[in-house]
């Protein structure tokens, strides 16, 4: 739809503010104590904050528990508000390069034109600062790190925060996604924060529910049972 940036930006009106804020962007895939790490700073640092969750459901977690995942873990901070990216912010239309493993050229092109949209969405906000961590994994978003960095107007500040560690290693989506995957689920403990369970959800009869002790550990793999 032609006015459809312009109608995502009057939704998002209930989150700008007179002073300054700060955004933070993440697909919180899933969420994880670096995650929290990122959130902790921005709040300490800033009077308001604006967390988007990527709600491209092209994620091993789903987005309604990701999202649900990162309202838990943020309820303690009264100057966070947590909300849904939208089309607008790192989705199929935007990058698609995020998904995807193109070339770099083709993934500056889109993280230029992702970042590019940001800073308006930044603007309408007053979000004068973003926060990002350090990102010696994903090749992927580095470069829109990069890109970020470069588009940024004057008055926008980048901040990237250097990766929480646990057991002396860099905390990471990813590694947690392969410990799921390989079944190691007591691993991921010290990964993740403690956060409400979810709701049991089942993919029908005689299909179990997921493992409670990985929805103790990550309420959000309730999603698991549906893949059974």
């Amino acid at each position: 739809r032609r006015d459809g940036f312009s109608r995502y930006l009057k939704s998002l009106a209930p989150y700008a503010g007179e002073r300054p804020g700060a955004a933070l962007v993440m697909n919180a895939n899933p969420f994880t104590l670096g995650h929290e790490t990122l959130v902790a700073r921005a709040a300490k640092e800033n009077e308001r904050v604006v967390l988007f969750v990527l709600s491209e459901d092209r994620s091993l977690v789903p987005y309604s528990d990701r999202m649900a995942m990162v309202k838990a873990a943020c309820a303690k901070y009264g100057n966070v508000s947590v909300v849904s990216s939208g089309s607008y912010m790192i989705s199929s239309a935007t990058f698609p390069s995020y998904f995807l493993k193109d070339a770099d050229v083709v993934t500056r092109t889109h993280a230029e034109l992702d970042a590019t949209l940001f800073t308006r969405i930044a603007a309408a906000l007053n979000l004068t600062r973003r926060y990002v961590g350090e990102e010696p994994f994903s090749h992927t978003t580095s470069l829109y790190n990069e890109a970020l960095a470069a588009v940024l107007p004057s008055g926008r500040e980048l901040v990237v925060i250097p990766r929480a560690q646990a057991q002396g290693e860099a905390i990471s989506a990813s590694h947690v996604r392969q410990l799921i995957h390989d079944g190691h689920i007591e691993a991921i403990r010290p990964l993740v924060p403690e956060t409400p369970s979810l709701s049991d959800r089942r993919c029908g009869a005689g299909c179990p529910p997921a493992d409670s002790a990985a929805a103790d550990v990550i309420p959000s793999l309730s999603f698991l049972s549906e893949t059974c």
